[in-house]
């Protein structure tokens, strides 16, 4: 969330109290606080590289546009700030665009704002992180309609604030990224109860190893040693794994259907297989494509599209 980003740069300066970061993100305006951003989509071919001249632009203007999340391989799901007008202060909706069409229309606008909107699983709905302000961040459901909104269900983890971020375990089960100091990486199922905390200082990148029962996640272990861990999380036994160590200040990635993880490092995509030596490879560079700073990534359920967040 917003609030993420602002805490960052304060733990990196200073070692302020929890009370103190909270007042100062809520005294900066939120336009303010949230990088301009754009997304973008590529093919990938079933040698695992990148299709030639497929680059599309998703989005192209001056605000955040973020967090972009599949439904098929002809939907994409992205996190739009819209600009402040009198009276209204600037928030964060969830808009629905069409690969194909070319056409986007926005499903969830309530008078906060929403992000991260994930597929959940076996139903035709998605998770969104609602933000009410004051470090009070919850998880909804939303019921998919065509062609109209999305129409809000219930909080799925009452028990449970300030959630940043999350992934699926199963229909019932999530692994969240929950905002505190520090942060915590942590197990949740769909109900009123607490969660049970697997981590510390994790990143906001959280997702499913293909064709494992384990999930992954970045665990930050000091300023520069931020490692992509998996975890059994039916397994309280079974030790955090690290597979391989981040580029340096990257904690995002994606994980393509056939067991390459994907990140990226400035404008240049990288990618390495789940084995025992891991090692990074570069796949593309898209400079030429108007693309700076690649941060967060999704792959679709086929592993031909790549979505990617980028600086403008």
């Amino acid at each position: 969330m917003i609030q993420h980003f602002v805490s960052r740069i304060f733990r990196t300066l200073s070692l302020a109290s929890p009370a103190i970061l909270a007042s100062v993100c809520l005294v900066l305006p939120v336009a303010a606080q949230a990088p301009s951003t754009d997304i973008g989509v590529v093919s990938v071919t079933l040698s695992g590289t990148l299709a030639k001249n497929s680059f599309v632009r998703v989005t192209d203007r001056p605000l955040y546009d973020n967090q972009p999340s599949f439904l098929s391989s002809d939907v994409l799901f992205y996190t739009a700030m819209q600009e402040a007008t009198e009276g209204v202060a600037a928030s964060t909706e969830i808009v629905r665009y069409g690969l194909k069409s070319g056409t986007r229309r926005t499903v969830v606008a309530t008078p906060e704002s929403e992000y991260s909107a994930t597929k959940i699983p076996e139903r035709e709905a998605i998770s969104v992180v609602r933000d009410y302000g004051e470090l009070k961040q919850q998880l909804w459901s939303y019921t998919l309609g065509a062609p109209g909104p999305a129409k809000a269900e219930h909080n799925l983890l009452p028990g449970i604030n300030p959630v940043g971020y999350h992934a699926w375990v199963d229909d019932k089960r999530l692994i969240l990224f929950v905002l505190g100091e520090p942060a915590t990486l942590q197990l949740a199922t769909v109900g009123p109860d607490a969660g049970r905390v697997l981590a510390e200082n994790p990143g906001r990148a959280l997702a499913r190893i293909p064709q494992t029962d384990r999930m992954s996640f970045v665990h930050k272990v000091s300023e520069k040693a931020w490692w992509l861990c998996a975890i059994n999380v039916d397994d309280e036994n079974v030790p955090i794994q690290r597979l391989i160590q981040m580029p340096e200040g990257t904690e995002d990635y994606a994980w393509s259907p056939d067991g390459w993880v994907w990140t990226g490092q400035g404008p240049t995509l990288l990618k390495a297989k789940l084995s025992d030596a891991m090692q990074w490879q570069e796949v593309a560079d898209l400079t030429e494509s108007g693309v700076h700073n690649i941060s967060r990534l999704a792959f679709d359920a086929t592993g031909q599209r790549l979505a990617l967040v980028f600086e403008r």
